[in-house]
């Protein structure tokens, strides 16, 4: 097979297989996989044990279509060799050799044997769309939920994976709990594996993103129409699941067995008290009492007292440091509810922070709410028609 590709176009598309390729070993998931599709365009493979996607390119065939594979690395180490506006000559004998040809030489490369790449054409076929949304809103959702997932999936594999249940996407590191709330995912299951979320949201970000219409508000006023991004599809089976870009571009994932642990959900409850402060605010407070505590020490404590929420830590000489933040309101719901504990409460300061970046505009709602000898600090957030619950406990013995 012998086809032309422009540098661009090859290097369009690796944005999305590079981040399911292994960069290490020498076995077919280390290669790249190019075949002619049925629709007699060029696509790209890859497959790194555990994840898998494809793309399509746009390229010019001479030839019967026999598939081949080349090393990943070699590929971007090629790419990174020749201009921008390369032109790629590349050409298969069918028994093992790829060559590559420029303006600046000519490469020889080896190829594995296609029959070897674990294709998942089938599994696709025999899956079903659950959903279709904007890319930027699941995008937006996983980005928020992989920071709280579990990391040992030895010890408690049904807490490594982010899961979509009645619309809602759990997670949990046993210290917060993220559930996000999806408008149009009420259909779907898919669970994500923690260590590869990060590869579903490179996969999400190579959406396009163009500026939306303007409405009628934004036509008689200086509002500025908001940027959409293209849809996303969903498809799952009991197996796998599948993203799909409107190009064909497809991200999957074998369906984990472990499943998330059942959770009730009531995203109208209230918190017993609760404190409005500016975000900024918080973010340079926590950062400032940090660097002059030890570096393995993380407890914050959270003292809400009337108008102001101090912030203490203990200093690396052993000293306690603080400092107050104003409220800009507060309050507590009507009832016999707990009072916070005197001196406040403890919770990691990488958690707060964490809480910060979960909320949208420049004020953070921190709710709070004792239970027993313990409770918990928790932040909501509505972006467009999603809601965030992010969850923080407080420490114990701290």
């Amino acid at each position: 097979m012998n086809l032309v590709v422009a540098k661009r176009d090859l290097e369009s598309a690796l944005k999305v297989v590079s981040h399911t390729v292994s960069m290490s070993g020498s076995d077919i998931s280390s290669h790249y996989l190019f075949r002619q599709s049925a629709e007699k365009t060029l696509e790209i493979l890859s497959y790194n044990g555990r994840v898998y996607s494809s793309c399509p390119v746009v390229a010019a065939f001479e030839g019967e279509g026999k598939s081949f594979t080349i090393e990943a690395k070699r590929v971007h180490w090629l790419l990174e060799a020749v201009p921008d506006d390369a032109v790629l000559k590349i050409s298969y004998n069918g028994s093992g050799e790829v060559s590559i040809s420029t303006a600046r030489g000519k490469n020889i490369f080896g190829s594995l044997d296609p029959d070897l790449f674990p294709y998942w054409d089938d599994a696709l076929k025999e899956s079903e769309k659950t959903s279709t949304l904007s890319s930027d809103r699941l995008n937006a959702a996983l980005t928020h939920a992989k920071s709280f997932i579990y990391g040992d999936d030895a010890k408690s594999p049904h807490l490594c994976i982010a899961e979509f249940r009645k619309g809602c996407l759990f997670s949990t590191d046993q210290m917060a709990v993220s559930i996000v709330k999806v408008v149009g995912m009420e259909e779907s299951e898919i669970r994500i594996f923690g260590k590869d979320a990060a590869s579903v949201v490179s996969f999400l970000s190579t959406f396009k993103t163009t500026k939306g219409a303007p409405s009628e508000k934004s036509e008689k006023s200086d509002e500025k129409a908001k940027p959409e991004s293209d849809p996303v599809e969903v498809w799952e089976s009991d197996k796998a699941m599948f993203l799909r870009r409107k190009d064909g571009a497809v991200f999957g994932e074998a369906k984990s067995t472990s499943r998330f642990p059942d959770l009730t959900v009531d995203l109208s409850s209230e918190d017993d008290h609760w404190v409005d402060l500016p975000k900024a605010e918080v973010a340079s407070g926590v950062k400032f009492l940090a660097a002059g505590a030890k570096w393995e020490d993380t407890v914050l404590k959270m003292d809400v007292r009337k108008g102001v929420v101090v912030l203490l830590m203990t200093s690396a000489s052993g000293k306690p440091i603080s400092l107050e933040i104003k409220t800009i309101d507060q309050g507590s719901r009507s009832g016999d509810v707990p009072a916070l504990p005197d001196g406040g409460f403890p919770v990691h300061n990488s958690y707060i922070m964490n809480l910060l970046t979960s909320c949208t505009g420049d004020t953070v709602r921190f709710g709070i709410t004792k239970k027993g000898k313990g409770g918990w600090i928790r932040v909501k957030d509505a972006r467009g028609t999603d809601i965030y619950l992010t969850t923080v406990a407080w420490l114990k013995n701290a």
